[in-house]
């Protein structure tokens, strides 16, 4: 005989007192162990792709972080060789466009053509290395690399930081959502309805507790069952309706003979409780189910 007892969150077997209650190697077992392995290949996955995902920013910031280090130190340089070249004409006393003109008024009246030649060659030369250098409305300081390659989908931490999180992931995983925790009460049947979301893997569990006498007659599963509670927007299933049977005690139908209970989970987030068969009045219920899918 297999387990009647399940863990909360994955529904793998346990085993109490009851001396019926024995593991079920190719059926308790192998199931819990397919799910364990399933699990933790899908952690093994979600942690390498952060880890990708973490390797692809610090090699984008290690770039941005060079460009921007190689355009302070133009700056830098630039900076530098105006500053020379403001000695120069200084010395020469151009001081502005008035002095510049006088100069060159100067040197046409008492230069010879050929030393005028040359000084203007000289001239010539000073103007292209000064029209060569970058101004500084067209160099980015590291600061404002910084924000630009942010604002392009960048991350704005430290290497260290990146490496934090990833270890952080690594020792502790991600904690489930609670995103539902709601009561039964129809039919007679009261209850609770919890639900828990995985932001890395998208599975949704839900935990139905109930118990109670009917009051009325149950619908089958054909008859769509009655509704108990909804599922938020963002956690429903999509696609078709999803019935869920569970092992709950088997319940007496005169007409139909013994039937089981059902819970229903529709696209737009119904949650019905339904039966194999119609079920009368008066049959009593009680019963734990756990029911997992993915939200997609």
């Amino acid at each position: 005989m297999s387990t009647t007892q399940h863990t909360g969150h994955y529904n793998l077997p346990t085993f109490g007192d009851n001396p019926n209650d024995r593991p079920s190697w190719r059926g308790d077992f192998t199931d819990a162990m397919t799910k364990i392995d399933n699990q933790m290949y899908a952690n093994a996955t979600n942690i390498t792709t952060a880890t990708a995902a973490a390797n692809n920013a610090k090699v984008a910031a290690d770039a941005a972080k060079e460009a921007a280090d190689n355009a302070a130190t133009l700056a830098q340089t630039n900076k530098t060789n105006i500053g020379e070249l403001d000695g120069y004409f200084s010395k020469l006393g151009v001081t502005s466009p008035q002095t510049a003109q006088n100069l060159m008024n100067t040197i046409n009246g008492k230069a010879e053509n050929t030393a005028l030649t040359a000084l203007k060659g000289t001239v010539s030369t000073l103007s292209g290395r000064v029209d060569g250098k970058a101004d500084a409305s067209q160099v980015y300081t590291k600061a404002q690399a910084d924000t630009t390659f942010t604002k392009q989908g960048g991350y704005a931490g430290t290497a260290q930081q990146l490496k934090t999180l990833i270890d952080e992931l690594k020792s502790k995983g991600v904690a489930p959502v609670q995103f539902m925790n709601a009561n039964i009460n129809a039919l007679g049947i009261t209850g609770t309805i919890s639900g828990y979301y995985s932001p890395i893997t998208h599975l949704a569990t839900l935990r139905f507790d109930y118990k109670g006498t009917l009051t009325g007659d149950l619908p089958d599963v054909a008859n769509g069952g009655v509704k108990v509670a909804t599922v938020p927007e963002g956690y429903r299933v999509s696609g078709q309706p999803i019935n869920f049977f569970h092992d709950a005690q088997p319940l007496i139908n005169p007409a139909n003979g013994i039937g089981y209970m059902f819970f229903i989970l529709k696209p737009d987030g119904s949650i019905n409780l339904a039966a194999s068969w119609a079920i009368q009045a008066g049959n009593a219920i009680a019963s734990t189910a756990i029911m997992a899918y993915y939200v997609l």
